[in-house]
């Protein structure tokens, strides 16, 4: 699935960012960086240089995303899954400890339940 940004005023498209491999159910802005966030019904969440076209970190599930929110104080993008789960990815730097270059490094899953406000 492709993400379209478009010009409103004139009416036409600005960037196509080939994306997922299922439909994408949020997309959003960091606020402290402007990079561009998408995650998908593929188990996917894309950090963006949009302007760029380049993908910077890609997170990886194994069940469908949904949505997201972002806490800039802590870099951690809180994502809610298919399975009622919320996962916490830090977005900041990486860890020297990973092997994988697309692991978070912060990757906790809370239950219902386990969140409190």
């Amino acid at each position: 699935m492709t993400i379209k940004i478009w010009d409103l005023v004139n009416f036409y498209m600005l960037i196509s960012l080939p994306a997922h491999d299922e439909p994408v159910r949020h997309v959003g802005i960091l606020s402290d960086t402007g990079n561009l966030v998408s995650c998908s019904s593929d188990g996917t969440l894309v950090i963006w240089d949009y302007i760029r076209k380049k993908k910077l970190r890609t997170f990886t599930k194994k069940c469908p995303l949904l949505c997201f929110d972002y806490f800039p104080s802590q870099k951690t993008l809180f994502v809610g899954t298919e399975s009622e789960n919320i996962v916490a990815f830090l977005v900041g730097e990486k860890p020297e400890r990973s092997e994988n270059p697309n692991d978070s490094f912060f990757d906790e899953e809370f239950k219902e339940g386990d969140v409190s406000y």
